[in-house]
């Protein structure tokens, strides 16, 4: 490996590790910001954090139909739901 590739490769392994520093950095902001959620709204930081990502990829609908979905079935399981039987 000549020199100039060397300093190339050094050069992005750095830049690697600094997006590697901010993807670290950003993952904290993202902790804090659900430990807020559940101390000044009273949510669960995985409520919170479930819900911020459905909102993020534009999937609230689709995320809130499943969860109604899963809640059907729960409670026919518990046996909430009679047909007669």
């Amino acid at each position: 490996m000549n020199t100039e590739i060397r300093i190339k490769l050094l050069d992005l392994v750095k830049e690697y590790g600094d997006s590697l520093l901010r993807m670290e950095a950003e993952k904290d902001v993202q902790k804090a910001m659900a430990e807020r959620a559940e101390l000044e709204c009273q949510v669960k930081p995985a409520h919170f954090k479930k819900s911020a990502l459905a909102y993020y990829k534009d999937k609230v609908k689709s995320t809130r139909d499943d969860l109604e979905e899963q809640l059907d079935l729960l409670d026919v399981i518990r046996g909430d739901h009679h047909d007669g039987q």
